[in-house]
């Protein structure tokens, strides 16, 4: 699992040579508010067209070879909540204000960072067992923790003499994970990491997508990504299956094509030709997978406007899913379950209900919630809200 919502959200394919993490999340948060701004308050849009199937899409550059898909063990049924409460996650002693990055699938623990949004080197790394905050040390500044498993096992980065280092965190100790100029962005159960190199010592900055087939081994670059291009790997699901993107170095080939690695590391470059505001997507970008599920983002580069959409990608590639509201917020459960939002409410929903996730107290009205971590049984997320007076604060909500 990982954000990535909260590192990844939002790169547009004109501007892929800035630095991925904050950058993308302040541009994201424009493009919603925006979007709730033309919509009015009262707006519901059907996105039951926003699913896109899993298989070979014709590219640019050298085309993978096709994997079969292969969804994580199917969970048994659960119930959908019919409620949820809102309480604020607390902070370390003297801090005011924090958000939430990433969560592990029993929704007990959850890693984010405190203080306000700005520069990196004014704030901390924290880790929350069932509601208990820790301030995460790492070394250099920068520092950061992307996500977490359900034992508690952590993964992040810092910087360190000006280049990005790996770690992970667990139990209280903080380990140096192998390689240079490398983030970690998501873990799995079986500690099985991936992220993205951060190589700037030459004129361009270029990245690959990397896989760790354990916390002890050197991060090894993923297939199907050409030499003159660069790759992310964004999250992994439980079998293994990796989810990123590869995109051209080249400027006069803007296209992001979505990939998705097979648990033996096969590459298939995933279809996403569906349609945003009457034209069909340019690029396409996964975030997150669970069970198979896959969520990111498409963008329609035409007629000067930089439009984009959440996507939907199912386990056997079939239009099943249909709901009401924007597909906001990139997380989503091994249910397939995910936020939306509609008008100036934030739900959670499946493909045939909806619950009502309220706003806490001095949250700022007009504000939606950021919801990045939704347990696997729906029944715990997290994520933050603007409050009255500026900033922002970790929630969490209890659903039933």
């Amino acid at each position: 699992m990982s954000d990535l919502k909260e590192l990844l959200e939002g790169m547009a394919a004109q501007a892929r040579r800035y630095e991925v993490t904050e950058r993308a999340l302040a541009r994201s948060r424009t493009i919603r508010h925006r979007r709730r701004v033309a919509g009015g308050s009262g707006a519901l849009v059907l996105v039951a067209g926003l699913i896109a199937v899993l298989m070979l899409r014709p590219g640019i550059g050298p085309r993978p070879q096709p994997v079969t898909p292969s969804p994580s063990t199917s969970p048994g049924a659960v119930a959908f909540p019919t409620h949820c409460t809102v309480e604020r996650l607390p902070l370390p002693l003297g801090q005011d204000h924090g958000r939430i990055v990433n969560g592990d699938s029993s929704g007990r623990f959850v890693v984010g960072l405190s203080g306000l949004d700005g520069p990196f080197p004014d704030r901390s790394a924290l880790f929350w067992d069932d509601g208990a905050p820790t301030v995460v040390d790492l070394p250099g500044e920068y520092d950061r923790l992307t996500d977490v498993t359900a034992t508690g096992f952590a993964v992040g980065f810092s910087k360190l003499d000006g280049e990005f280092v790996p770690w992970t965190y667990h139990d209280g100790t903080v380990s140096r994970l192998p390689g240079d100029r490398v983030r970690p962005l998501a873990v799995n159960e079986q500690g099985v990491i991936v992220g993205t190199t951060h190589d700037d010592r030459s004129d361009q900055l270029t990245e690959q997508a990397v896989v760790w087939r354990s916390p002890g081994q050197a991060p090894q670059p993923l297939p199907g990504v050409p030499r003159d291009w660069d790759g992310m790997a964004s999250d992994i699901d439980e079998d293994g299956t990796i989810v990123g993107w590869r995109q051209s170095r080249d400027f006069e080939i803007p296209t992001r094509l979505p990939m998705r690695w097979g648990p033996d590391g096969s590459p298939q470059e995933l279809r996403f030709d569906v349609d945003i505001r009457g034209f069909r997507a340019t690029s396409a970008w996964p975030y997150k997978i669970r069970n198979g599920w896959i969520t990111g983002t498409g963008l329609v580069d035409a007629k000067g406007q930089d439009w984009r959409d959440r996507l939907l990608w199912t386990p056997d590639g079939q239009p099943t899913v249909s709901v009401s509201g924007r597909l906001d917020g990139a997380d989503l459960n091994a249910q397939g379950w995910l936020v939306v939002d509609q008008g100036l409410e934030a739900r959670l929903a499946s493909s045939r209900q909806q619950v009502l996730l309220p706003q806490g107290p001095d949250a700022v009205a007009t504000a939606l919630p950021e919801v990045v971590a939704i347990s696997d049984d729906g029944r715990l997320l997290a994520g933050d809200q603007q409050v009255v007076g500026g900033g922002k604060i970790p929630v969490r909500w209890r659903c039933g």
